[in-house]
């Protein structure tokens, strides 16, 4: 009910750009309230409804993909100039987030791209903020998948709730973890269930990135809906990281989460074996 429709507009360096109709919402969490930030993060939905039901534009320059149903506009919110606490404020620096999903694209997985751009809405500058891909059944398949949606539908969720397909595929990963009891066979149980190598690496870039403001929410995770899907993870509003030398998140573990799900493996010695040759 609170979508409102939108005429979006994006000036490149000569006549590049582009210019459509879409549904826009106000975005996040903390952030929405007024008397935490006054620098709102948006959600553009491209659907029929508006005009076209995709964007069709290389918004990421020197990308494979060119095909969105929905993009985010992030403004940042913790650490930055506008955040309510002063200890934030005067440590404002807009980079953690997209570091953390170039850091993962780095080791090889899928993770939202973006980009700066200056927003201006009906005409008034609201300053410097980030177009993200949303983490979606689209972004899962063109990604991940690297096929299109059509192809294949997928379960996504994001800090364990579904917003694409459902969490029954979830809640049986969850049931075999909590089962594991370090045997050669729940191994493999789990492994038809989780990319072991993906969940490590996303494990692993968020513990060195000290990342204290996760996993009870900010992850979005992705698979097939198919026998043969297994879970993904991507990094997300990792906006609490790289703050002290001495951070030390190698202990957590959140119910419901992909941390419970790391726990779990780490009962296993041939997964800790894997973990170690990764780590170095």
């Amino acid at each position: 009910l609170w979508e409102r429709p939108a005429a979006v507009e994006l000036f490149e360096s000569g006549e590049e750009g582009f210019a459509v109709n879409s549904g826009v919402r106000i975005y996040g969490g903390a952030s929405r309230y007024p008397d935490r930030s006054p620098k709102k993060t948006f959600r553009l939905v491209f659907k029929a409804a508006y005009g076209p039901s995709d964007l069709s534009y290389p918004v990421y320059p020197g990308d494979d993909i060119s095909t969105f149903d929905g993009l985010i506009l992030r403004a940042g919110y913790n650490h930055t100039w506008i955040h309510w606490d002063p200890t934030q404020r005067s440590r404002s620096q807009y980079l953690r987030d997209p570091f953390a999903r170039a850091n993962q694209r780095a080791l090889g997985h899928a993770s939202p791209r973006g980009r700066a751009v200056h927003l201006f809405l009906d005409g008034l500058y609201w300053g410097v903020y980030d177009i993200a891909e949303r983490p979606d059944a689209h972004f899962f398949a063109a990604r991940v998948g690297e096929r299109d949606e059509g192809d294949v539908s997928w379960d996504v969720l994001n800090s364990a709730e579904a917003i694409d397909g459902d969490t029954e595929a979830w809640d049986r990963t969850l049931a075999v973890a909590r089962a594991s009891d370090g045997s050669d066979a729940s191994l493999t149980a789990l492994e038809a269930l989780i990319d072991l190598d993906a969940l490590i690496d996303y494990m692993l870039m968020n513990m060195w990135a000290g990342n204290d403001d996760w996993p009870s929410h900010n992850w979005y995770a992705g698979r097939e809906r198919s026998d043969a899907g297994r879970w993904h993870f991507v990094s997300w509003d990792a906006e609490h990281t790289l703050k002290d030398l001495d951070a030390n998140v190698t202990g957590i573990a959140t119910s419901d989460s992909p941390a419970e799900l790391f726990v779990a493996l780490t009962r296993h010695p041939a997964f800790v074996e894997r973990l170690s040759a990764r780590a170095v």
